[in-house]
């Protein structure tokens, strides 16, 4: 039997965590034992209730810890540090719903790579409050994901993929304090030591309602949003920056990579205090996604030193 650990973060998410709850152990089956642990960042509402009373209801195991208010970043990357071992592991937002079928189809996929790093990803349906479908989001095959890509224009969420052990060993032997987000730390570390592949079906659904704590939320260009995006912008510390997560990587794991790779962690590492380098990371053309806004606010943060 196969080992499944769900890491899942939450804050303030009494009104769809039984949904999500359920809809995990919907995935328990003979072949498979999934265990969730859920870390709390501060709830002030019925959260951390109505998980405990969902425990005994469920055919899961499920263990709660409870923090002070870090931030989705930090949050997950405390859940990293806490898990056990298990043979694989996937994200979990609070709010969001799984296929029946999600967590043995992209196990089966994986395995194949059991002895090298490996994280995967499917497709995932948007949907609304109610699980009406509002988008479907497909990805092109075969994936290409660069490191350049991962740093500066990842669109993976964390909550699509499932990853390994082999994987978790090595997020745990140098857990940095600060990252961009932890989804783009899983997808780099698996880019420059293992492999990141994918299956190309619909087995999740990403829930928008106007209060997620991050993720895909509608574009517009209303003078507010602008005005959000500028102060979020500016507010952004150099510890949390892609380029920070570079220079981490090159300093611990340099004599481990490919020239390839090095050449472009350099790049990044350099991005926030070098022109040279700025303007080096903007003549490369993977950083770049078929939207003139976010494309406009990347060179923005580029030349800020604020990505």
């Amino acid at each position: 039997m196969k080992t499944l650990t769900v890491l899942m973060s939450t804050y303030n998410g009494e009104k769809y965590i039984e949904q999500q709850l359920e809809s995990v152990a919907n995935n328990v089956s003979d072949d498979l034992d999934i265990k969730v642990l859920v870390r709390d960042d501060g709830s002030t509402d019925g959260t951390i209730q109505k998980i405990n009373s969902l425990t005994s209801k469920l055919p899961l195991e499920v263990k709660v810890i409870t923090g002070h208010n870090v931030g989705v970043q930090k949050s997950f990357l405390d859940l990293i540090d806490k898990a056990p071992i298990t043979d694989y592991y996937a994200f979990c937002d609070q709010d969001d719903f799984w296929a029946d079928d999600k967590a043995i189809t992209i196990i089966s996929k994986m395995n194949d790579y059991n002895f090298k790093p490996c994280v995967c990803i499917s497709n995932y349906n948007i949907v609304d409050k109610n699980l009406n479908v509002t988008f479907e989001k497909n990805y092109k095959q075969p994936l290409d994901y660069s490191v350049l890509k991962i740093l500066m224009a990842n669109n993976i969420p964390g909550c699509i993929m499932v990853f390994n052990w082999e994987l978790m060993k090595l997020l745990k032997e140098n857990s940095p304090k600060n990252v961009p987000m932890h989804d783009v730390y899983v997808l780099l570390m698996a880019c420059l030591f293992g492999e990141i592949i994918h299956v190309p079906k619909i087995l999740f659904s990403y829930r928008i309602h106007g209060n997620n704590a991050v993720g895909v939320q509608k574009k517009h260009l209303s003078i507010k949003h602008i005005i959000k995006q500028q102060k979020k912008i500016m507010r952004r510390t150099s510890d949390e920056s892609a380029a920070t997560l570079a220079r981490y990587c090159l300093s611990l794991y340099k004599n481990r990579l490919s020239v390839e790779k090095i050449k472009e962690l350099e790049i990044v590492a350099n991005s926030d205090s070098k022109l040279k380098y700025k303007l080096k990371l903007l003549r490369q053309n993977e950083i770049y996604v078929n939207s003139i806004r976010t494309n406009l606010l990347l060179v923005e943060r580029v030349l800020l030193g604020k990505k």
